[in-house]
């Protein structure tokens, strides 16, 4: 098993967000396993930027 990242320490469930919108992306995109985790992180700290209220 691999060592807990500091993302995983911080905030609980964040891995599994990552793989869950990295697995969207990957369906319905062309982009690698790689790419479409670089972008599901990119996506998720838009989203976490966004106000409690307006979500």
């Amino acid at each position: 098993m691999s060592a807990p990242t500091l993302a995983s320490r911080t905030k609980p469930g964040y891995e599994e967000r990552v793989r869950l919108a990295a697995a969207a992306i990957r369906q319905n995109s062309p982009l690698g396993e790689e790419d479409a985790r670089s972008l599901a992180i990119q996506v998720l700290r838009a989203v976490d930027h966004i106000p409690e209220k307006i979500r």
